[in-house]
């Protein structure tokens, strides 16, 4: 945990996600001590694998904006950046505020 970005590559069913998640429990469970404030940025060639990440990191974690089209995931809609836009607005808050509220979260994704 030295360093400030981490590659995790590898064919088919090696385990990339079960890292992935790993390393994220541990990141989110050490945020105070490890890099108060900061997200965590995962980016998958596929939408499919991103998709198979977020659902495994919504299971621990709500604060998941995903960014980037084609979502297939049901589960994921509700951390989709427009379902993340219409609530803000939805509570009155301007499109300025609505911007820099994205900057508190602590998990973004986004597909290559």
């Amino acid at each position: 945990m030295r360093h400030s970005i981490a590659l995790i590559q590898g064919p088919p069913g090696c385990g990339k996600t079960y890292v992935g998640v790993a390393i994220s429990k541990l990141l989110l469970a050490n945020q105070v001590i490890i890099a108060p404030g900061r997200p965590i940025l995962f980016v998958c060639y596929t939408n499919h694998e991103l998709d198979q990440l977020l659902e495994h990191v919504s299971g621990f974690e709500e604060g998941i904006v995903r960014i980037g089209g084609r979502c297939k995931s049901e589960a994921l809609e509700r951390f989709s950046r427009r379902s993340w836009r219409n609530r803000e607005m939805g509570a009155g808050k301007t499109k300025a505020s609505s911007r820099l509220g994205f900057e508190t979260f602590r998990v973004f994704a986004a597909q290559k």
